[in-house]
């Protein structure tokens, strides 16, 4: 076996890892953009908030003005959650 067999050889190898690395990872991020999609229609039918709350959680305003949401906007939405999260939790 001669140096340039050797050094197409190492090439080769060289060739196919990269591309199972490759189709690895694309296939990681096919599963995880799937997973996020199926998980995300899941979470949507088991949420009810109010448009207050859904305007917090999206990062925009509430009032007609375009200001940032008051204070009692936001103490009504951390209210709900929390106690949501009390009543999922069983206390």
């Amino acid at each position: 076996m001669d140096d340039m067999e050797l050094i197409q050889q190492g090439f080769l190898l060289m060739v196919v890892g990269l591309a199972v690395v490759l189709t690895f990872l694309t296939l990681v991020i096919v599963w995880i953009k799937f997973s996020s999609a199926v998980i995300q229609r899941i979470l949507k039918n088991y949420t009810s908030i109010s448009g207050a709350e859904a305007a917090v959680v999206e990062g925009r305003s509430t009032s007609r003005e375009g200001a940032a949401v008051n204070d009692s906007e936001l103490t009504a939405v951390l209210s709900a959650a929390v106690r949501k999260y009390r009543e999922d939790k069983g206390q």
